[in-house]
């Protein structure tokens, strides 16, 4: 199995702090997690099908077992009196359960991230306006200017008044309508994109909060999916042994059971089952136990709190050895 690296994205956050601006952060944790969130879905989709085959397969060998082998065995055991150790109707349903299931739908759904110069640009245009508007009102004020109608009619002479005063008159020496006007809209310009640093410093700040709580969860995201891989290799792993070895079983049931079908045509139906000669009814005993094994590992739960069942393993193992038993009575 290839492991991600993904410890090689760990320390990204310190490296990058005091080296770069929050923005620059930001867009570069933003496509980090979002590499490693596509690349942790990506390969856990294809350890999933493999799962998904092996399962399939499963379900196909089971009821190929329970509908066909299963059925044809008891029948010839019942001819020749031979009571079979497999319950009636035993067929549990096939239940698979997976540890570790992160729900991607918790994760951030980020895929871009907005600097802020637009509304930066609204608000510092908006306290710009306020800053002229407040200068007028203070100025008027100063000067007994009564904010009323009088002010169109008047602007010209309250403007001057106004603009003189500010472009110097203010400090006692003769003053210019020009300057005062420079003064109020400089002033206005400064807090105006005093606002606008502002506004772009703090969404910048957010930004890189936003995408480091989304860089960490896409981390324990991949964390999460690689311990499932892990038990999803070790869960296809265990139902691969357990088709292959019910699938050598029944090649061997098919065996015995022309055996019985011999000694039904030979021996003929016999009231008692200890009638039959010994040999056959050697046989009878092992269908019997080859039905058994692979019926019981059928219907053992394959997992256990999202990990392969100690107690399947178990199962196969025992099925595994009564094949190992009967391949090697094959070729002495």
């Amino acid at each position: 199995m290839e492991e991600k690296e993904i410890i090689n994205f760990d320390g990204l956050i310190k490296n990058q702090d005091n080296q770069k601006s929050n923005s620059k952060q930001a867009e570069e944790l933003l496509e980090t997690s979002q590499i490693l969130i596509a690349q942790t879905k990506n390969e856990a989709n294809r350890f999933k099908m493999g799962l998904i085959e092996a399962v399939q397969n499963f379900e196909r060998i089971k009821g190929n077992f329970l509908n066909i082998t299963l059925r044809k065995s008891k029948e010839l055991l019942k001819q020749v009196g031979f009571v079979p150790s497999v319950e009636e109707g035993v067929n549990d349903a096939f239940e698979l359960q997976l540890s570790h299931q992160t729900n991607d739908g918790n994760l951030l759904n980020i895929t871009k991230m907005y600097s802020g110069h637009f509304t930066g640009v609204v608000l510092g245009i908006f306290f710009g306006i306020l800053t002229i508007l407040a200068w007028i009102f203070f100025t008027f004020t100063k000067f007994n200017i009564p904010l009323d109608e009088t002010i169109v009619t008047n602007y010209r002479s309250y403007g001057e008044t106004v603009l003189t005063w500010l472009g110097g008159g203010i400090t006692g020496a003769t003053g210019n309508p020009i300057f005062g006007m420079v003064i109020i809209l400089l002033s206005a310009v400064m807090v105006g994109w005093m606002v606008y640093s502002i506004r772009i410093a703090l969404k910048s700040t957010q930004n890189l909060r936003t995408a480091k709580e989304m860089y960490l969860q896409a981390n324990a995201y991949a964390r999460s999916q690689k311990n499932a891989q892990e038990d999803i290799i070790q869960i296809e792993s265990h139902l691969k042994q357990s088709n292959e070895v019910i699938e050598n079983l029944e090649a061997i049931l098919e065996e015995k059971n022309a055996t019985l079908r011999r000694v039904i045509h030979i021996e003929g139906i016999l009231p008692e089952n200890n009638n039959y000669h010994a040999s056959s009814q050697k046989v009878m005993k092992e269908v019997d136990r080859v039905l058994l094994s692979i019926n019981t590992l059928l219907n053992t739960s394959i997992t256990s709190e999202g990990k392969v069942n100690p107690e399947s393993q178990k199962v196969l193992g025992i099925t595994q050895a009564i094949y190992a038993e009967y391949l090697s009575k094959m070729y002495i």
